[in-house]
């Protein structure tokens, strides 16, 4: 995300901060411009944790495709298990960026969707949601 400060009458300090919502995949391409640069040599290949809990249809999942990277594993659990019924347009551009989807069984099982998602999504439970927190240095709720 990218900030704007413009500039207030008085003094230095900035009249207000604007967020320009239109770089959201500013942080997926510096990784991937920036890999194996030198000094920056490793810095990019942090693999991170994106856990979606939020209905596909309450939350704009084209934000979160545009940061996603193939390193990156991508967790849906509470009313985000939604995303993931297979053949949906939602779950097809899900799989377009990334192969490392997760959804965690007991969501699954209280939604009754159980028979509903693809077989290329690996169901969890909570030991392997915990694994995943422990195997990624860096996570980002959606």
């Amino acid at each position: 995300m990218n900030f704007e400060l413009r500039q207030g009458g008085k003094g230095d300090r900035p009249m207000s901060v604007d967020i320009l919502r239109d770089s959201a995949s500013t942080r997926s391409q510096h990784r991937r411009n920036l890999k194996g640069e030198g000094y920056n040599q490793g810095i990019w290949d942090i693999n991170m944790l994106y856990t979606v809990s939020r209905s596909p249809y309450q939350s704009d999942l084209s934000y979160l495709l545009a940061l996603v990277t193939p390193k990156d594993d991508i967790l849906f659990l509470q009313d985000g298990v939604t995303a993931v019924i297979k053949d949906s347009e939602i779950f097809n551009n899900l799989l377009s960026q990334s192969k490392n989807l997760f959804v965690l069984k007991d969501d699954l099982s209280a939604r009754g969707l159980n028979e509903k998602i693809s077989e290329i999504v690996t169901v969890i439970d909570y030991a392997g949601f915990v694994d995943l927190t422990v195997k990624h240095h860096q996570h980002f709720a959606w």
